[in-house]
């Protein structure tokens, strides 16, 4: 039988990634926006001028017992 134990510090590694991971999803409709003025600003349009890009937030679902 092998079985591979997990050590406190691959847990809190693991949990620190995770985390970090999470993190960058939630932030990447704001990294597009972004983005996408610097782009606009590089090719010398305005921002005011090209149609607005749309940001949401994750849906959150909860859950009723």
């Amino acid at each position: 039988m092998n079985k591979k134990i997990t050590t406190p510090t691959q847990s809190t590694q693991f949990r620190a990634q995770e985390e970090a991971a999470f993190h960058a999803w939630r932030e990447w409709p704001l990294f597009l926006v972004l983005r996408r003025q610097e782009l606009l600003t590089h090719r010398g349009a305005t921002v005011s001028s090209a149609p607005k890009a749309q940001v949401t937030s994750p849906s959150r679902k909860v859950h009723h017992d």
